[in-house]
C-alpha cells in the first residue's frame, strides 16, 4: 500500500468501487429500452446541476434515438417541480411490462451508470425467473448483446457465400 492511500482513506476506498460490469462505458452503450414500460422522473430544474445530472443525464439517453428504437411503446415521462423549503429529491420511478417496479425514491448524486446497473440487474432477475418457470420473455442472447442480432446476419451472409462459391 502506498503512503498517499494509507493517508487518505477515502481514496482507496473510491479505488475499489467499481462497477459490477467491470466497464460502465460498455453498459451505457449496450443499454436499451427492452422490457421497460413506463419511465417516470420527477426534479427541480433549479437544484444544483450536480444534484440532478446522473438522472437528468438517464433522461436523455433515454430520449435518444438508437435508444428510443429498442422500445417504442415505452412510455417516458418527466415532472418538474419548484424548488422551495419542503420540496422532495429528485425521484425516477421504472416500471417493466410483466408489472415490476425499481423505484429510486432519492436519486440525487446518482450515477447514470448506476441507474443503468440496477436496471440491467433487475432485467437479469426477471430473465432468470421466466427460464425457472419455462417460458421465454426475450431471447435471451438479444437482450445480452443487442448487436447479436447483426453478428447472426453475418455470419449467415458469411455461410451463404462460402456454399456459393463452393457449388461453382
Amino acid at each position: 500500500m502506498s503512503s498517499s492511500s494509507i493517508r487518505n482513506p477515502t481514496a482507496l476506498a473510491l479505488k475499489s468501487i467499481g462497477s459490477l460490469y467491470g466497464n460502465p462505458h460498455v453498459l451505457r452503450k449496450k443499454f436499451s429500452l427492452r422490457m421497460i414500460k413506463k419511465i417516470h422522473f420527477n426534479y427541480c430544474p433549479l437544484m444544483l446541476k450536480e444534484v440532478n445530472k446522473g438522472a437528468k443525464d438517464f433522461y436523455d439517453r433515454c430520449w435518444a434515438p438508437k435508444t428510443k428504437t429498442t422500445n417504442p411503446d415505452c412510455s417516458i415521462s418527466i415532472d418538474v417541480y419548484d424548488n422551495n423549503a419542503d420540496s422532495k429529491p429528485p425521484s425516477l420511478i421504472i416500471e417493466f411490462e410483466d408489472g415490476r417496479k425499481l423505484d429510486f425514491s432519492d436519486v440525487s448524486y446518482v450515477s447514470t451508470a448506476a441507474i443503468m446497473e440496477a436496471i440491467q440487474l433487475k432485467k437479469k432477475k426477471i430473465k432468470k425467473y421466466y427460464q425457472t418457470v419455462g417460458k421465454d420473455y426475450y431471447e435471451t442472447e438479444d437482450e445480452e448483446n443487442p448487436l447479436a442480432l447483426q453478428d447472426k446476419k453475418d455470419e449467415e451472409e458469411a455461410m451463404a457465400g462460402a456454399k456459393k462459391k463452393k457449388k461453382k
